[in-house]
């Protein structure tokens, strides 16, 4: 927001209309809110089971009805002649297309907010484009929104990096299902009420006229 702010206003010795700065940061964000709209509009839909291209599809199918009425307000002649053509083909199937695809892809398994941050490399490397292929001069303020987004982006890289991963769970002793021994416990063996049996020895046998000795002792 302080770096909108900052940039908004005009250059030095430039003459801009009452209200242009304002109007021009209440565009930005709200281009910034429907990009975030559109980003968690693509992550819900592919949470449902969609897929990427499916729900990328979805998206700017709706929004290309959206946008109809503005094209045929405006002069599309320019698309009749080969360079316009050409450039058509280039900002439709590479840049949106393809662009697009990816980051349908990097919605299946990172988070909005993640993906989103990632993308601002987009506006970061066109700025340094233009100032090493074209030459152009940047402002103080666009440099300074440069070097947020590279910052952004380098927190977040480092983030990632720097995040511990889940330790693995141990597994648990397997339990011993072998029935345990009777004879670890003698009186297990024995049922409650049975009746005690006389047992006979070689002394206390019926021929040699003795009595029976109780419980086999």
């Amino acid at each position: 927001m302080a770096v909108l702010a900052v940039s908004s206003g005009a250059a030095p010795g430039a003459a801009s209309a009452p209200g242009a700065g304002a109007v021009g940061l209440a565009a930005s964000l709200g281009a910034g809110a429907s990009y975030a709209v559109y980003t968690l509009a693509g992550k819900t839909l592919i949470d449902r089971g969609w897929r990427p291209e499916s729900s990328m599809g979805a998206l700017f199918g709706g929004a290309a009805a959206a946008s109809l009425p503005l094209l045929l307000m405006t002069d599309a002649s320019w698309l009749a002649t080969p360079e316009g053509l050409a450039m058509a083909l280039w900002l439709g199937l590479v840049t949106t297309t393809i662009a697009y695809l990816l980051f349908g892809y990097g919605l299946t398994g990172l988070l909005p907010a993640t993906v989103s941050t990632l993308t601002l490399a987009e506006p970061l490397t066109a700025g340094l484009l233009a100032v090493a292929v074209l030459s152009e001069s940047l402002s103080p303020g666009a440099w300074l929104g440069l070097a947020v987004l590279a910052t952004g982006i380098g927190v977040l890289a480092a983030s990632g990096r720097s995040r511990p991963e889940p330790a693995a769970a141990e597994p648990n002793a397997p339990e011993s299902s072998a029935p345990e021994s009777s004879d670890a416990h003698p009186a297990a063996a024995v049922s409650e009420g049975a009746p005690i049996v006389d047992a006979w020895t070689s002394s206390s046998s019926p021929a040699s006229g003795s009595a029976p000795t109780r419980g086999g002792g």
